[in-house]
């Protein structure tokens, strides 16, 4: 009896450390997916665009912030993007919260102010939206 040939392992650039594709796909839903909405996704929301942070402010406390001023369910995700190389935050962040909620940010005229400074507070026109565009 002879046996098949055993496969041969994997070329290296096939090879991952076992964590890059699958938790991939257990960690995030299927942005893709054409089914209609469930009771447990996100409502319909808006992204803010939050300028002028203090270099020391940190996801969590912007997040507890807006939380503070417009209800425990009024932010679905909050984000500060940082420099590369340092780490460092880069001085503004992003918070996305329900239609109504952002909208009451918006156009409440209140100063939001935080760690001492005057936040800026705007609707992101951030890539792939259509908001904030003219249309000729």
């Amino acid at each position: 009896e002879t046996k098949p040939p055993k496969p041969s392992p994997p070329k290296k650039e096939e090879q991952g450390n076992g964590q890059e594709n699958g938790n991939k796909q257990r960690d995030r839903p299927d942005r893709h997916s054409n089914k209609t909405r469930t009771k447990g996704e996100r409502p319909p929301a808006i992204k803010l665009h939050i300028g002028n942070l203090s270099y020391k402010t940190l996801p969590n406390q912007l997040y507890d912030f807006f939380t503070r001023l417009y209800g425990k369910d009024s932010v679905l995700e909050c984000h500060i993007p940082t420099e590369r190389d340092t780490g460092n935050s880069r001085g503004f962040g992003f918070v996305t919260m329900p239609d109504e909620h952002a909208k009451a940010a918006l156009e409440s005229g209140r100063k939001h102010e935080m760690d001492g400074r005057i936040l800026k507070v705007a609707e992101s026109n951030s890539a792939g939206s259509n908001k904030g565009r003219q249309q000729r």
